[in-house]
């Protein structure tokens, strides 16, 4: 499969903020994973400047502008990788 490129848009209780510069992956395993990451990394920066919202999520748009999925920080909380 060949690489795309994803963008990690916040959405947070309705306002959004953009990724301007996206990841490329050539799986949507690779995205899954790097988006897990990068919000495990804003949660532990959120929970050291104040409570996390439950209102706050990645959306996942692909590089033609489809939202192709939505990760919400707190389920990352639950989250384990085999």
């Amino acid at each position: 499969m060949p690489e795309a490129r994803y963008f990690l848009h916040i959405r947070d209780k309705g306002h959004l903020v953009e990724d301007p510069e996206g990841v490329l992956s050539d799986s949507v395993e690779d995205m899954w994973a790097h988006a897990v990451a990068a919000a495990k990394e804003l949660l532990t920066e959120g929970l050291l400047q104040g409570p996390l919202t439950a209102g706050r999520h990645f959306e996942v748009v692909d590089e033609h502008g489809n939202l192709r999925d939505v990760l919400p920080f707190h389920a990352l909380l639950a989250f384990e990788r085999e």
